[in-house]
């Protein structure tokens, strides 16, 4: 029991919904908080979405609570916040919305919601590495303030 005080990650939900390519009714789908590199590669997968080509996974980086929950990239955003849980309307600015690629043996953010602009409006890029334990947004961010002309 001692042990479990000490870790980080922790095994969220699963739901049926829609992953895999596969029907909304028939898959499980799992979301993780804090993820291990296991639950990395156990979640990561491919999309019939054309933005992006290769494995990734979709997440939410939370900034009140710290904490970055994954899942299979085929699941929208919507869908996963509504399973998470919280009261926070799933457009709150504490709450980054992303996909994320491993690149260069670390994961890192590479395409996001429209969002951005309201997580750099009210939180600076340095308000948000303590996410980059487990991916990589201030990469991202930095581009995205320097494209927005924020």
């Amino acid at each position: 029991m001692r042990l479990y005080k000490h870790l980080t990650e922790k095994w969220i939900k699963s739901f049926k919904g829609w992953a895999h390519n596969k029907s909304p009714e028939g898959d499980i789908v799992e979301v993780f908080e804090n993820p291990t590199k296991r639950e990395f590669r156990d979640v990561a997968g491919k999309t019939t979405w054309d933005a992006l080509k290769g494995e990734f996974v979709r997440f939410f980086a939370d900034i009140e609570n710290r904490k970055v929950y994954i899942w299979h990239p085929e699941t929208i955003h919507i869908t996963a916040w509504k399973h998470i849980g919280d009261s926070r309307k799933f457009s709150d600015a504490s709450l980054i919305k992303g996909a994320a690629q491993i690149k260069g043996g670390k994961w890192k953010m590479v395409d996001s919601d429209e969002g951005v602009r309201n997580n750099l409006r009210y939180y600076s890029i340095e308000d948000w590495e303590w996410a980059n334990k487990w991916i990589n947004v201030t990469d991202y961010l930095k581009f995205k303030k320097k494209q927005l002309n924020l």
